[in-house]
């Protein structure tokens, strides 16, 4: 799955929405390459056939269903576009990633599915973000270098059947990073699905940390002050979250 498109360069933070657009500047599905239709086609073609036969399982709640779609999607690199090649993925342009996720769009609660995984889920990884005004879970480093997470998430998305968690903590309650965490570490455990008033087949869930202990190996990035963290933040959702929209 490769594609050529030159990525041009994006006005700073909402500033497109105000300022002049020059000719040429404003990209158009009829400059889509032959790859850009291609991966567009072949994701609707997916969800048509795919999700469309196990429509009510996916609305369902069928946690199993929503994870082999997205082991299918990961098969043929659909997971990885946004993430860079030394990472594992695919490495593709913005606007791979933006037909992907408008052919997915149609997939109804399965849509969320593949855009928390590959979104909130993923890119954090590579990016580093989180809501820094609002963490409340608490790391402490314990005497033999490992940590101690303690606190709780609200509304996680794929929790239901996730294996892999990004938990963001407070380190001494001045600093901040992210830490890896398995499903299967003692102390962690995942709430009732909540009942939201659209989209019920996406798995949405608390998860509660206490007195999970992680080795050191699973601090995720070196810890940040707030208007450090604040500033990787609002990278993270301009590069990962605003252009797909």
């Amino acid at each position: 799955m490769t594609t050529s498109t030159r990525e041009r360069t994006a006005p700073a933070g909402g500033s497109f929405m105000i300022g002049p657009a020059e000719a040429g500047s404003v990209f158009t599905p009829e400059r889509l390459s032959d790859e850009h239709r291609a991966m567009r086609d072949a994701v609707k073609t997916f969800v048509e056939r795919e999700v469309g036969r196990q429509r009510e399982a996916v609305e369902g709640k069928d946690h199993a269903t929503h994870r082999s779609l997205l082991e299918r999607l990961g098969k043929d690199g659909y997971l990885g576009i946004d993430i860079p090649e030394q990472y594992g993925g695919a490495g593709l342009d913005r606007i791979s990633s933006l037909v992907v996720n408008e052919a997915i769009s149609t997939a109804g609660s399965f849509a969320v599915t593949y855009s928390a995984h590959t979104g909130i889920g993923t890119l954090p990884l590579v990016f580093f973000g989180s809501d820094a005004m609002a963490i409340r879970t608490r790391a402490t480093q314990q005497p033999d270098g490992s940590w101690r997470l303690d606190g709780s998430k609200q509304f996680i998305t794929n929790a239901a059947f996730a294996d892999l968690f990004t938990v963001y903590a407070k380190i001494d309650g001045e600093q901040f990073s992210a830490f890896l965490v398995e499903r299967s570490t003692p102390g962690l455990s995942i709430g009732p699905e909540e009942h939201k008033m659209g989209l019920h087949g996406a798995s949405t869930c608390p998860v509660t940390l206490d007195g999970v202990v992680v080795p050191a190996e699973n601090l995720r990035g070196e810890p940040l002050d707030r208007v450090a963290l604040i500033r990787r933040v609002a990278a993270t959702v301009i590069a990962a979250g605003g252009y797909p929209v």
